[in-house]
């Protein structure tokens, strides 16, 4: 996926509200077979030992320890254990908003991801299940962010294995995928412009009107909010990296210098110029720290 993709994406998750419903661990015997008709919900299961199978809309999987898997709602669904040994697995149910079906399609996850740490990713799943015990509001708190966790967990961990992704199920949408990634380049390119909305419906094909609204609803917000966003990252990465002057910056994201100072204190609750000093600042007492371990070691 490319840069603009990403942002795209962040901008999605932004968005994303989900809550688990239930979580358990299962010792399940030689033989066992669970149905699920159509349900409505996310599942996100890890296989700690054993052999499976999936049966997903008439087509067939083998599920192995190790693994993480993340099945989508609406997806008839049959599994079981394979072997004569216990099929042993952490799972949890979650329901998202339906926006969030878009957003799995947009990032081209996959069904399965083999998980680095295994570790790691059974005490996520532990911290869930004591969280979903609590009857106070932290409770409800901590299982949502182990869920959050785990689903950035197995994000990263696809991204890295270049894993096999699912196909779209039309065309079109990869069509129009490919559009708004031509959209996001434009804008991406031309920050330090004036961003006409008749160049970039004209790029996605739409009228004004109708580009605002279906970029919002892609995008997860307007688009002006998105390009003020990209012009404040922007000017972030040119205050951390370059010690170009603070109005140099700013024409370099298409801002007057005291619009981009007041925008990127409305975003950050600090100046650019207090912003760069306390990056500096930090960069600095992290090299001073490298150094005092580097003379230690000699």
């Amino acid at each position: 996926m490319g840069i603009t993709g990403e942002h795209m994406l962040n901008q999605q998750f932004k968005q994303l509200k989900a809550d688990v419903m239930v979580a358990s661990y299962m010792k399940s015997p030689a033989g066992w077979i669970m149905r699920r008709a159509e349900p409505d919900y996310f599942c996100l299961c890890y296989v700690d030992k054993g052999e499976g199978w999936l049966e997903m809309n008439e087509t067939k999987y083998k599920v192995s320890a190790g693994r993480l898997y993340l099945l989508r709602p609406g997806w008839a669904r049959r599994y079981g254990s394979l072997g004569d040994n216990h099929f042993i697995h952490y799972w949890c149910h979650f329901r998202a908003e339906m926006a969030a079906e878009s957003y799995i399609h947009l990032a081209h996850l996959p069904l399965e991801v083999e998980v680095k740490d295994a570790q790691v990713v059974k005490q996520l799943f532990t911290k869930m299940l004591a969280a979903q015990e609590e009857s106070d509001l932290t409770g409800e708190l901590r299982t949502k962010a182990v869920l959050f966790e785990l689903i950035a967990l197995f994000m990263e961990d696809s991204r890295t294995q270049n894993t096999t992704l699912l196909q779209l199920s039309e065309h079109e949408h990869w069509n129009e995928v490919l559009v708004y990634d031509e959209v996001l380049n434009f804008i991406e390119a031309n920050l330090q412009y004036q961003i006409p909305i008749g160049v970039l419906a004209r790029l996605a094909d739409l009228s004004a009107v109708d580009f605002h609204a279906a970029f919002k609803n892609k995008v997860g917000c307007s688009l002006v909010q998105y390009i003020t966003q990209r012009r404040i990252a922007t000017a972030k990465r040119l205050l951390r990296t370059t010690s170009l002057p603070i109005a140099t910056i700013a024409a370099e994201v298409g801002m007057l210098n005291h619009y981009l100072s007041r925008l990127f204190k409305q975003q950050t609750g600090i100046t650019p110029t207090e912003y760069r000093r306390i990056i500096c600042s930090s960069a600095w007492q992290e090299a001073e720290q490298t150094d005092r371990e580097e003379y230690r070691n000699t």
